[in-house]
């Protein structure tokens, strides 16, 4: 007996490939989408600042491990608000080899060798990664609110920013900390180190999926002994305050730093001295700029006033606001802060205000925006560290509370299927509707 006939037939076929070519895509597309909308920790401004913190610390070699520990022990981890640490290695993929990531075994760096499930083959600079891992295990065992993972990978210097990524999109980090390019060399002068990590610097920038660190070191682990030197910490930390996500993620972060006992900590607010505040790149019409505009100033008042709040009672912390109406005000305000460590300021990427205006046309690492350049600079005649941070804003410019992905023709797709009403019939059956239906 003959169930179907041709024709019959090639329309069952035909039905089966188009819902295998229809579905399987749509399926990927929203378990990516549903994968970055639950992970919504992406920025420090989100993360309260006595609640846990997960990092991604980037190393290169053993030189990055002592300014990054004492960093880290400047974020105050303890029990209360720990600090999630997942460090790091990257290393260059030379020859033929295949790309690999190395997730070690704690227990078994410990104990001095790697887990052979864990490595499939030997990598270049072992004995150096098991050095990394012992400096950061120590600071672990000496310290009470962090817990380090350490991780390796093995990759092409020009897509080595996807694993950066990845790693911190797994882990549901909030910052990702990367090593400036360059260096202190025996001149006492910044020199680069390798031109390639400046490479990855800004591709992480572009592309990752949560708040970003640039770290230049300029002598703040000073020992040799730095394991004990973080723990007998005594820093001056100075945050720079124009305004924008950028600068709030920096206050977030040193809003953390201000709970440690060892820090003192100097919040310089830049105050335009006239009606203009600041400027958005981009294309948008004078209604749209000043509402904006406006709105930013709004979060920057908001979050200044509970950090003032917060910290009111907090000797160690000075809160200062400083009127300028030039660049050249600027610079002198930020010369007249003296004995100062670290410098903690937002990289402002894509803004320009009247407090920086002169300054960038002699920016020449834009990584490091306007004021970190300037920082580093020899005309700055500052010999501190910088950390320049800037904030995830999701897809939207200054929307730091958006953490979705950017539409594409496939979430279009999927938006389209899901406000059908059969969608809600077939995929949704505990709906208060059709609980009634099923009845």
């Amino acid at each position: 007996m003959q169930v179907f006939n041709r024709v019959e037939y090639l329309a069952f076929l035909l039905g089966i490939t188009l819902n295998t070519a229809i579905a399987s895509p749509i399926a990927v597309i929203l378990c990516q989408s549903k994968r970055r909308v639950v992970y919504r920790r992406r920025n420090l401004q989100r993360s309260k600042h006595d609640s846990e913190l997960r990092m991604v610390a980037c190393v290169h070699n053993c030189r990055n491990v002592p300014s990054i520990i004492t960093l880290l022990e400047t974020s105050n981890p303890t029990k209360q608000s720990p600090i999630f640490l997942y460090v790091l290695q990257l290393i260059e993929l030379v020859g033929r080899a295949s790309s690999m990531l190395i997730v070690h075994d704690q227990q078994s760096s410990r104990n001095g060798r790697f887990s052979q499930q864990n490595i499939a083959a030997p990598h270049r600079g072992q004995q150096q990664t098991e050095l990394i891992n012992a400096s950061f295990e120590n600071y672990e065992r000496h310290s009470g609110g962090v817990s380090i993972q350490f991780l390796t990978t093995i990759s092409l210097y020009a897509t080595m920013h996807e694993d950066i990524s990845t790693i911190a999109e797994d882990r549901h980090a909030a910052l990702i900390v990367l090593p400036f390019h360059m260096a202190i060399g025996v001149s006492g002068e910044l020199e680069t180190v390798n031109p390639a990590i400046r490479t990855i610097n800004l591709n992480v920038l572009t592309k990752a999926p949560c708040s970003v660190a640039i770290f230049v070191d300029q002598g703040l682990a000073t020992t040799t002994n730095f394991v004990v030197e973080a723990r007998n910490l005594s820093i001056n930390v100075a945050l720079l305050f124009i305004g924008g996500p950028d600068d709030r993620d920096a206050l977030a972060y040193t809003w953390r730093m201000a709970d440690h006992p060892g820090v003192n900590l100097i919040v310089l607010r830049f105050i335009p001295g006239d009606n203009i505040t600041s400027s958005v790149a981009g294309t948008m019409t004078q209604k749209e700029f000043a509402e904006l505009a406006e709105a930013d100033r709004q979060l920057d008042e908001d979050f200044i006033a509970e950090f003032r709040l917060q910290n009111s009672g907090n000797e160690s912390v000075v809160y200062a606001e400083q009127v300028v109406s030039d660049s050249e005000e600027t610079v002198g305000a930020i010369r007249s802060i003296k004995d100062c460590d670290l410098f903690v300021i937002g990289r402002a990427h894509g803004r320009s205000s009247i407090c920086t205006v002169g300054l960038e046309e002699w920016s020449e690492y834009t990584e490091l925006g306007v004021l970190g350049d300037f920082l580093i600079s020899s005309d700055s005649g500052m010999d501190a560290s910088v950390l320049v941070i800037q904030q995830y804003t999701g897809s939207g410019l200054g929307s730091e509370i958006s953490t979705t992905v950017p539409r594409n023709y496939g979430m279009q797709m999927i938006e389209f299927i899901q406000s059908r009403k059969w969608w809600k019939n077939i995929f949704q059956p505990n709906s208060e509707e059709n609980r009634r239906t099923f009845r």
